[in-house]
Formats: structure tokens, C-alpha cells, sequence
């Protein structure tokens, strides 16, 4: 009996795809219609916040943090360009706010909401490089208002100046839109803050020093700097600060060029490019001696044994002690001077025995007085090392006190004979 040979057959299995890797369809649409909905269903900010609280792992904010900051600020999402979607929108958002209390209101409920969804911090500054970029569509109030918020969110710390940076391109700031928002920042800060806060937050952001870029570019000079934000009001206290940085940055430079004409044994031209400095922003040599001073020994990089040190500081000083002449030239430039000498010794151990040594040195060389030395002797000189210091300059006060009076006392024997 025969059998017949079974044909082989094609099977297959079944793989089931786990859930994690089934793709979630992104409906942007969908969730800010569900939370539009939902929120106007809400008739207070404080409703709408423990609804926001609670709401974050059922409607996924991680995915939709764009979306959701759309609808907080604008009341919906904003299609490229800023122009609102959609047909429902949020009547509580940020541009409905009629108060600067309301603005603050606001603030308050991203804080509580950041505090419990820190992953949307990151988002939170990406939306407002965003938004920013939009003004032109935005009214006047609502510019005005969005300001004010970005304000209270950087006083709050949820964010950095940094937004303030994407108002710095060409298509932002020729038609003074950048500017104009600008001044309605710094307004609504020094209204409730010092100017010291402000500088700090644009400096953590390295805007400090680009302040001018908001102009448009015809406007870029510092008559209409100072006129413009003069004519805003409220800003005086944000010009004086940023005269002083603008001096300051003055001064760095100037440290920085003639520090590069030390290194290369250029001394006409470290005086010369002091003496232009001066000159051209009308500096006093009070302003800028301490600036040549650390410009001269940052010239060198230092041995950190001190004996060595020591030795070579006073020959470097001795070398290029006409730079330090070239603008040390009135009493308080010569007091200004011993003090900061004094605190660059203190601040450098290796140099702390050789102060009165430099102190000798300039009196030498005629770029001290005795009347500086004494007045930094007796008023002037640091409470940093100051024991120290003035133990060194004992026997030196004691010295010129004498040559005087001994240099007096001939003066009396000509007058008889």
C-alpha cells in the first residue's frame, strides 16, 4: 500500500506589533480644538490652571507644547506669519488681558504648570523666538502686552532674554518693530524693577552689548541712541547704565590693545593708542590708569615661583613704566593707581612683597608724588592686605617725611643767609 508524499506548504506567523512602536498620528488641529473647548468651558484663570495641571498626561503636552502655548498667548494656534487658526478660540488667553495684574496672572499660572511639566520649559522660550517673529501681525495692544509678559516670565526665571535675540534680523528691525517692542520691554521692567535686574538679564543672555542692534540701521548712532530713548520716558535710569557699559567696554578694549603692544614690545604705540582713547571719548587718566596697569602684567604670563616673579615684575614695570606715565598725570590718577597696584599684589601672592618696591620704583620715575603716597597712606590704600602693605610702606613714608623736612630746613638757612 502506498502513501503519497505530503506537498510541502508555505506558513507563516502572526507578529503582533507592540504599542510602544504604533505610530500616534500628529493631529495638532485636534488637541487645540479639544483644549480650546474644554477651556471655555472654564468662566476663571484659576478653573482654567487646575485644569491645565491635571490635563497633561491625558493630552500629551510633550507633543503638543507648541499648540498649547499657541492658545495660552493668543487664544489658538498661529499659522506662519501670525494669523490666528481656526473658528473657536480661547476668550482667556494672554492678548484678553486688561490689566498689567491680569498679564502677571498669567505669568504666575505658566509657573505653576512649568513647576509640575519641567519639560516644557525648553518649549516654552522656542515659542517665544516664535512668536516674537510675528509682531507684525500682532495689534499695538497686543504687542504692548506681550512684552509685559515676557517680562514677568524672566523676573520669574522660566526664561532668558534670549527671545529678545530673534528680533535682531534685518526684517525685524528696519521698520522699527524690533525697537518699538524693546522700549515697551525696558519700560515695563524699570516700571516694577531696578536697572541693575534688567542688565543682568540681558547680560546672561549676551545682550548688554547689542543693545544698538535694535535700531534700524540709519538710526545706529549715539545721538539718536540717547534721543530716542529719551523721548520714550521712563528710561533714564536704563541710559545712565548703558553709558557706563558702553565706557566700560571702552575701557576693556583699550586694555586689551595696548596689553597686545606690551606683548610686542611696542611702547610708542600702547601710549599712543591710550592717549586716542582719551581723546577721542574724553577720558580722564582717573578713568583708565587701572586699565593700563593690568593691561602692562597681563602682558606677561607669570612664573609662579616667587623670587622669580618678584624680580622680573620689576623690570617689566621699569620697562614700560612710560606707558604708565603717559596717563598718570594728576594726583588722584597717582592714588587711583597705589591702590590698584596694591590690590593686584594683594589678588597675586607672588607680588605681595614687592609692593613698596613698586611704589619706589614710580616715585623714582617721577609718576608718583610724595602727596599720593601720603594720602594713600593715610586714607586711600585697601582694606585687602592692608596690614601688610602699610608695614611695607612704614619706612618709606618715614624717608620722604624726612628728606622734606631736611630739604626745608636748607631752604631756611638760604632765606637767612
Amino acid at each position: 500500500m502506498t502513501t503519497k508524499e505530503k506537498k510541502p506548504t508555505l506558513t507563516g506567523q502572526r507578529i503582533r506589533s507592540r504599542k510602544r512602536d504604533e505610530k500616534v498620528k500628529f493631529e495638532p488641529e485636534v488637541f487645540r480644538d479639544e483644549l480650546v473647548g474644554k477651556l471655555n468651558e472654564l468662566d476663571t484663570l484659576e478653573k482654567a490652571a487646575r485644569f491645565l495641571d491635571t490635563a497633561g498626561s491625558s493630552m500629551d503636552y510633550r507633543r503638543y507644547a507648541e499648540p498649547l502655548f499657541d492658545v495660552l498667548i493668543a487664544g489658538g494656534t498661529l499659522a506662519p506669519g501670525g494669523d490666528l487658526e481656526g473658528e473657536k478660540h480661547w476668550n482667556l488667553c494672554v492678548f484678553s488681558a486688561t490689566t498689567n495684574e491680569q498679564i502677571k496672572d498669567y505669568a504666575l499660572l505658566l509657573q505653576r504648570l512649568l513647576r509640575r511639566y519641567k519639560y516644557l520649559q525648553v518649549a516654552l522660550e522656542t515659542e517665544l523666538c516664535k512668536v516674537l517673529m510675528f509682531l507684525r501681525a500682532f495689534t499695538p495692544a497686543n504687542t504692548e502686552k506681550l512684552a509685559k509678559f515676557l517680562v514677568q516670565l524672566i523676573a520669574l526665571g522660566l526664561v532668558s532674554a534670549k527671545p529678545l535675540e530673534s528680533l535682531l534680523s534685518d526684517t525685524m528691525t528696519k521698520d522699527g518693530i524690533a525697537l518699538k517692542f524693546f522700549v515697551v520691554f525696558a519700560q515695563s521692567w524699570l516700571a516694577d524693577m531696578p536697572v541693575k535686574s534688567l542688565a543682568t538679564a540681558l547680560r546672561r543672555s549676551a545682550l548688554d552689548s547689542r543693545i544698538m542692534e535694535f535700531f534700524p540701521a540709519t538710526m545706529r548712532t549715539p545721538e539718536k541712541f540717547v534721543s530716542h530713548f529719551t523721548e520714550a520716558g521712563g528710561l533714564e535710569e536704563f541710559l545712565k547704565w548703558h553709558s557706563s557699559q558702553q565706557t566700560s567696554d571702552l575701557k576693556n578694549q583699550l586694555q586689551t590693545d595696548v596689553c597686545e603692544c606690551i606683548k610686542s614690545d611696542n611702547v610708542a604705540g600702547a601710549i599712543a593708542k591710550a592717549k586716542e582713547t582719551m581723546e577721542a571719548h574724553d577720558m580722564s587718566d582717573v578713568e583708565i590708569i587701572g586699565y593700563i596697569w593690568q593691561a602692562i602684567m597681563e602682558a606677561v604670563e607669570w612664573n609662579k615661583k616667587t623670587d622669580m616673579a618678584a624680580d622680573f615684575a620689576l623690570r617689566h614695570v621699569k620697562a614700560n613704566y612710560k606707558v604708565i606715565a603717559a596717563c598718570c598725570k594728576t594726583h588722584n590718577a597717582q592714588v587711583v593707581l597705589l591702590t590698584k597696584i596694591q590690590n593686584y599684589c594683594y589678588e597675586n601672592q607672588q607680588f605681595m612683597e614687592i609692593f613698596q618696591k613698586l611704589a619706589l620704583l614710580l616715585y623714582k620715575a617721577d609718576i608718583i608724588g610724595e602727596d599720593a603716597v601720603y594720602e594713600w597712606y593715610n586714607r586711600a590704600h585697601s582694606s585687602r592686605g592692608k596690614s601688610v602693605f602699610l608695614d611695607q610702606m612704614k619706612k618709606m613714608v618715614e624717608w620722604l617725611k624726612s628728606a622734606e623736612e631736611e630739604s626745608s630746613e636748607e631752604d631756611d638757612e638760604d632765606d637767612k643767609e
